[in-house]
Order: C-alpha cells, then sequence, then structure tokens
C-alpha cells in the first residue's frame, strides 16, 4: 500500500506548541532579553517577500555558505577555501511580516519546508522549467497578506532597537490551518477519552 504523504505544514513541533506567544513590540523592545525563555512565538501577516524568485540557494556542505556552481560542478567556497567541494541545495527564503504597525524582517532556512510543504530538492524541481507551473511555488505568491504563528529564538545576547530587524525562524505555520491541526487534536483525544468510557463501562 502506498504510504499516504503527510502534510508537513500540519505539524507544529512541541517546542512550537508550548512556547510563550508574545507581540511584535516586546521582541523589539527588548525585554524578552531580561527573562529565561528562549523561544517565543508571535503572530503576523506576511507583508513582502523579498526573493520568490530563487529562495534556494547552492550551499558548501561543510559550512552552509553559497558556493560558486557552474555546470553542476561546484568550483569553490570562499570562506572554506576548497576548490571542487560538495555542495547541496538548501532554502534560504527572506520575507517581512508585519502587525500592529510594527514589522521584522523574518529568513527561514530549513523552516521554509513548512511554508511549500515539500523539501528543498522537490521545489527545486518542480520550478525548474516554468515555476510560475509549480504548485508549491504559487502557493509561495498566496502566502502574502496571510497570517503565520512564527518560532523565534531570542537569549540575553540578542540585538535589540532595530526596526528593520531580521531574525532567524526555525518553525513556521499558517495560523489558519494551525488552528484546524489543534482542533483535530482534541477531537482525536475527545475520541479517545469516549472509547475508554465505552470499555470501562
Amino acid at each position: 500500500m502506498k504510504a499516504k504523504k503527510i502534510d508537513i505544514s500540519l505539524m507544529p513541533s512541541r517546542l512550537m506548541r508550548t512556547a510563550r506567544k508574545v507581540k511584535i513590540s516586546d521582541i523589539l523592545d527588548g525585554s524578552l532579553t531580561n527573562v529565561k525563555d528562549m523561544y517565543y512565538k508571535f503572530n503576523a501577516k506576511i507583508s513582502g517577500i523579498d526573493n520568490n524568485n530563487g529562495p534556494w540557494y547552492h550551499a558548501c556542505k561543510k559550512c552552509y555558505r553559497r558556493v560558486t556552481v557552474i555546470e553542476s560542478a561546484a568550483i569553490s567556497c570562499d570562506y572554506c577555501s576548497g576548490e571542487d567541494i560538495d555542495y547541496e541545495e538548501r532554502y534560504r527564503l527572506k520575507f517581512d511580516v508585519t502587525t500592529e504597525e510594527q514589522s521584522l524582517s523574518i529568513t527561514l532556512f530549513d523552516a521554509a519546508q513548512f511554508v511549500f510543504g515539500c523539501d528543498v530538492k522537490e521545489y527545486v524541481c518542480s520550478t525548474s522549467v516554468k515555476k510560475e507551473d509549480s504548485g508549491y511555488y504559487r502557493k509561495l505568491v498566496l502566502s502574502k497578506g496571510k497570517e503565520f504563528s512564527i518560532l523565534v529564538k531570542i537569549d540575553r545576547n540578542f540585538a535589540t532597537g532595530d526596526s528593520k530587524m531580521n531574525l532567524i525562524a526555525p518553525e513556521i505555520h499558517e495560523v489558519e490551518k494551525l488552528i484546524a491541526a489543534y482542533e483535530s487534536d482534541v477531537e482525536t483525544l475527545i475520541k479517545k477519552t469516549k472509547d475508554q468510557e465505552d470499555q470501562e463501562g
């Protein structure tokens, strides 16, 4: 039997579920650096996509920095000072998010798969001929204006006060789908409880 394809955009992690919810203003004013929590989540709408024409790059497998590739052969990695190095495609999706007239810039690496619903190899393959025909590309374009729940890491070394602050997000989910996932969990729990009560009765 063919395995059912799971929509990874409907699978929030435990960290995502339990992280303290804050506002963009809490991040910008630096108040979060004085408490012990490191991961926070906030809701915001995508207001602009910086690189929707190419949300991935060729990355050195050793340091993950961009490499120069000609005819499928990696020429060099400036950081590793090597030639003909191993490389791979890697997501790097950048966009602006806005709420309550405040904004942040967000960068996604592996977490971009939560937006596209596929890994980077599948995305690259689907857009190799004409990206407009790719359902994954269309999903990115249509994400503008939608509300997302975004997980970020903040510690005591976190720089604050920059209105154009850029954060790397390890996880992101469309709010509408996130609510559906939570509702599904509740329904499953209710059903299990009922089945258990029926067995005990």
